[in-house]
């Protein structure tokens, strides 16, 4: 060896050896470098009602009306604002709220989405042809304007088919959220 390779060879030691708080280039120590992410509610009910929370701000000034029944969320939209008479793409109107609502269903995933399209005052084949498109354009729209997978929507049209409330007469869309999870 000779007596450079002398000189240098304690310092490298000396500079190996230095404690993580001496040494400018130590990396920070795990729990500073870890960020914190919000966690998810625990229970259905807890899970829903975030998810009912957020939609109903999204949904402020638009023609949805949101109701809930249980863990079950229902999002209605009728009228002449949302379609036009025989129409069945929604109205401009219509599809800004869908945009606005559309991340919010994306980011709950547990949650399966139904959208049914039901119309009435025409003929029995055409109410469900109608309303088979109006769901169908509605679901679209969301999918358009957010990564919802495709196993979590179910679109179908009710035509003129009486619900178990037996409701009839107004023309409308309904989505429907329903957990997927049960805690």
């Amino acid at each position: 060896m000779n007596r450079l390779s002398l000189l240098i060879l304690p310092l490298t030691l000396s500079a190996c050896a230095a404690s993580p708080a001496d040494r400018t280039d130590a990396l920070p120590a795990p729990e500073t470098a870890v960020q914190t992410v919000p966690a998810r509610p625990k229970t259905t009910a807890d899970y829903m009602t975030a998810q009912e929370n957020e939609l109903r701000t999204a949904l402020a000034g638009t023609p949805f009306t949101l109701t809930r029944h249980g863990n079950i969320l229902a999002m209605v939209f009728s009228g002449t604002d949302v379609f036009a008479e025989n129409a069945y793409q929604p109205a401009l109107t219509a599809q800004e709220a869908l945009k606005k609502v559309a991340p919010v269903l994306a980011s709950y995933a547990k949650t399966r989405i139904s959208v049914t399209g039901r119309v009435f005052g025409l003929k029995p084949a055409t109410c469900r042809l109608l309303s088979e498109k109006r769901a169908a354009a509605v679901a679209n729209v969301l999918k358009e304007n957010a990564k919802i997978a495709p196993v979590r929507l179910w679109v179908e049209g009710r035509g003129d088919e009486k619900t178990v409330a037996g409701e009839s007469g107004v023309d409308r869309v309904v989505i429907v959220l329903t957990p997927t999870f049960v805690k």
